[in-house]
């Protein structure tokens, strides 16, 4: 079993620090147990030097997170409204990209609440945003499905996850 951290509440706790990198470097040697850690691609933009200088130095791992629909700035992997679809798709594809600069074996993503659809709806629209992007990442790199807490969201039981994961691959 491995054991990581996620790194939003660091990221969000940044803004009354002066010297982040320096404040970042003293976290994870404060962590040196932990070597995985998750960071979420909103966060990227900001911060994406500064991660690919600890990486190389410190030789931490990192999974990325997408946007979902917890966040600020909602993404919804599994509606049937055109434009979150093609939001959905682009974040995806974003994920992708920042996986390969930081040298992220997994991009994660939520199966979310299906919106202006049924869940088999929902799990097609799903699909189509893995099966589109999964050609696009290195050999060493998989998507992973965060499993969800209640009936509403698209995939939220083992049995669900087992006929789903059975469709797609």
């Amino acid at each position: 079993m491995r054991v990581g951290i996620g790194i939003r509440p660091i990221v969000s706790s940044l803004k009354k620090v002066e010297d982040l990198e320096e404040f970042l470097e003293a976290i994870f040697v404060e962590m040196a147990d932990f070597k995985d850690i998750e960071v979420h691609s909103d966060n990227l933009d900001n911060f994406e030097i500064i991660l690919l200088k600890l990486a190389k130095r410190s030789g931490f791992r990192f999974s990325i997170h997408c946007i979902h629909m917890c966040m600020k700035h909602k993404i919804n992997f599994c509606s049937a409204v055109s434009k979150d679809i093609k939001n959905a798709d682009a974040e995806l594809k974003k994920s992708i990209e920042y996986a390969k600069k930081l040298n992220a074996k997994y991009i994660i993503l939520h199966p979310d609440i299906p919106k202006k659809c049924s869940k088999k709806k929902a799990l097609e629209i799903l699909e189509q945003h893995l099966k589109t992007n999964m050609k696009l990442l290195n050999k060493n790199q998989k998507i992973l499905i965060e499993n969800m807490p209640g009936e509403e969201y698209a995939l939220s039981t083992p049995e669900e996850f087992k006929i789903f994961l059975k469709i797609i691959t």
